[in-house]
């Protein structure tokens, strides 16, 4: 289970990176289909040999972006805890208490993302 957790801290980063340039959180307002593009491009990129960023990383990242939102998509989830989610991704700030799509923290809490490293 290690590895996993350790592949979810780098898709953690991923996402505070873009949080850091894109404040307003606007893939929140694109399509599942938007993001399942942009990672078959870092895919094919990777694939390529291109090494100007981590494209693996980023495609992991825009695929669970597309899962995200499909699941948030749903009659029965919000798209305020969507962006409460967000925020426990981007600031690593958890708290048991906070309920994120209508369901306890607590109960998702074995993948919990770790703060960032700067704050460890």
């Amino acid at each position: 289970m290690k590895p996993f957790t350790e592949a979810l801290e780098i898709v953690a980063e991923v996402m505070r990176e873009g949080a850091a340039t894109h404040p307003d959180n606007d893939w929140v307002g694109r399509s599942p289909d938007y993001h399942l593009g942009r990672a078959e491009e870092h895919l094919r990129l990777w694939r390529d040999g291109d090494h100007l960023e981590d494209h693996m990383s980023h495609a992991a990242t825009r695929l669970l972006m597309a899962l995200t939102l499909r699941e948030f998509d749903r009659p029965t989830s919000s798209k305020s805890g969507l962006v409460q989610a967000v925020d426990l991704v981007t600031t690593g700030d958890y708290q048991a208490s906070h309920e994120i799509g209508g369901r306890h923290a607590t109960q998702i809490e074995a993948v919990r993302i770790p703060a960032p490293r700067a704050q460890r």
